[in-house]
């Protein structure tokens, strides 16, 4: 149930889930321009999120998330605009509190995550826009359907933690419109309108580390 003109958000299918989940501290830590951090990065997962919301019944939003996902970025710490990013999350994940809910999520009226196991974004360019705002060009695709979608995002750090380790993160959100990627089910409701809107907000927060460290 996501889709096109990035929450951002997802992050991720995030964006800010949202691209939210911090479950160890980073004690301290102060941003410091000056740290270069150029190469290949991987998403840390434990203080990584990708929430989407989604309006019920035109009188609610359902928040959910999505547990497992990963993803790589080509930092070019001189130029930002020149690095790559690649995210990738497990459509099976999807969590919405509701066991019922998230199994009629999965099942082929939505993601079909039989059929389409994952949903991914990967970038072709970036452009910066201004201080740490940037915009990233790419295809996101879902359901099996892929599109181009540019995604706004925010740039924090690169800084360094109590404990000498390197981090950077993005936060991005986006709006998306389900229908363009296949994701028709709906019920029209007695009093009209429909039960699940069209329109999907994501949310994604990505915190990365150096790989190999």
């Amino acid at each position: 149930m996501i889709t096109r003109r990035l929450i951002g958000t997802a992050a991720v299918f995030t964006a800010a889930s949202a691209l939210l989940a911090v479950s160890a501290p980073v004690s301290h830590a102060q941003a410091t321009p000056s740290i270069r951090f150029d190469g290949d990065w991987a998403i840390d997962t434990t203080h990584t999120s990708a929430n989407f919301s989604v309006r019920h019944m035109l009188v609610s939003q359902v928040r959910g998330r999505f547990n497992k996902f990963s993803g790589a970025i080509h930092a070019n710490g001189k130029d930002f605009s020149k690095s790559t990013v690649l995210f990738t999350i497990q459509a099976a994940s999807i969590d919405t509190n509701e066991p019922q809910r998230d199994g009629h999520l999965k099942s082929a009226d939505f993601f079909d995550v039989a059929k389409y196991p994952e949903i991914t974004y990967k970038s072709t360019s970036i452009t910066k826009l201004s201080g740490n705002k940037y915009v990233a060009h790419g295809v996101f695709t879902l359901h099996g359907v892929s599109k181009p979608v540019d995604l706004p995002f925010t740039l924090s750090g690169p800084l360094k933690d109590a404990f000498g380790q390197v981090r950077f993160g993005l936060q991005s959100i986006l709006r998306i419109n389900r229908q363009d990627y296949g994701v028709k089910w709906n019920q029209k409701m007695d009093t009209g309108g429909w039960a699940v809107s069209n329109e999907v907000d994501i949310e994604l927060n990505l915190e990365a580390n150096p790989v190999g460290k």
